[in-house]
């Protein structure tokens, strides 16, 4: 029996059992370098040739951010989306004057934490 349940999924270790779900670990594929989830982020599972691996459920849209040491989005995509210390932003962005807005393209991953989408990258919207 355990040879059929082999030939018909994925195989994965249990890294920690709580009441009557479980934990296990697989590969990440398709992130930033250096990007880290936090509990909440939702990933997508994926076979691949390699087997299971959770790759990034991301969106994109264009928007507004405000520039400075400590950047953020401007008008309602403050509310929406989060930056965490660990979004791939091109230093241009994280260094500029502060008071200035650039029009910029970011990608998000939904969370399920607090309902806020996490910035996974940003990139400046050619002009």
């Amino acid at each position: 029996m355990a040879d059929d349940i082999r030939e018909m999924s994925e195989v994965a270790t249990v890294q920690e059992q709580r009441g009557d779900e479980v934990l296990v670990s697989i590969k990440m594929n398709g992130f930033p370098e250096n990007f880290k989830l936090q509990a909440g982020d939702q990933v997508a599972l994926v076979h691949s040739e390699y087997g299971m691996i959770a790759k990034p459920l991301v969106d994109s849209e264009v928007v507004d951010m405000n520039l400075g040491p400590e950047p953020s989005f401007a008008g309602g995509a403050e509310q929406s989306i989060a930056l965490s210390e660990n979004t791939a932003c091109p230093d241009d962005l994280l260094g500029a004057e502060a008071g200035g807005q650039r029009t910029v393209r970011v990608w998000t991953i939904q969370s399920t934490d607090d309902g806020r989408r996490r910035a996974v990258a940003v990139r400046a919207e050619s002009d």
